[in-house]
C-alpha cells in the first residue's frame, strides 16, 4: 500500500494582505472541506509576525492530491494576490498531469518557487482514524 501524498507551502504575505489571506484561507477550507471528502488534513500556520505561512495537505494518495488541482485549480491560483510562494514540498509520486498543474502554480506565483518533489519513501508508518 501507497504512502499519504503530503504537499507542504512556504510563502510570504504580501504587504497590508494579511487579513485579506486569512479570509480566502477560510473559504478556501470550507470548499475543500465541503467538496474534497478524501482530504485528510488541511491546514496552514503563520509566523509569528504574521508575514509568513506554511500550508500543509495530506491526501490518502496522488489522485485525491490531483482533485484537488482539478476542482479547485482558479481559487489556489487566486491566492497570488495575497502570497508570493517561496517553495512547495512534495512528498508522494505525482502524476505527470499533478507536476504541470504544479510547475503552472509555480510560473504564476513567481519563478523563485522551488519545487521539491521527495517519492522514495524510506520507512515509517500511516495511522489511519
Amino acid at each position: 500500500m501507497a504512502g499519504p501524498f503530503i504537499f507542504i507551502s512556504q510563502s510570504r504575505i504580501k504587504e497590508g494582505r494579511l487579513d485579506d489571506f486569512k479570509k480566502g484561507l477560510r473559504e478556501m477550507a470550507e470548499f475543500v472541506e465541503a467538496n474534497e471528502p478524501r482530504v485528510i488534513a488541511f491546514e496552514a500556520y503563520l509566523d509569528d509576525d504574521g508575514t509568513e505561512v506554511t500550508g500543509v495537505q495530506i491526501h490518502p494518495d496522488a489522485d485525491s492530491m490531483a482533485f484537488h488541482m482539478q476542482v479547485a485549480f482558479e481559487k489556489i491560483m487566486a491566492f497570488d494576490q495575497y502570497l508570493d510562494t517561496q517553495s512547495v514540498e512534495v512528498y508522494g509520486v505525482p502524476n505527470d498531469a499533478l507536476l504541470g498543474m504544479m510547475k503552472q502554480m509555480g510560473d504564476q506565483f513567481g519563478s523563485e518557487m522551488a519545487l521539491r518533489v521527495r517519492t522514495n519513501p524510506v520507512g515509517g508508518f500511516t495511522r489511519e482514524s
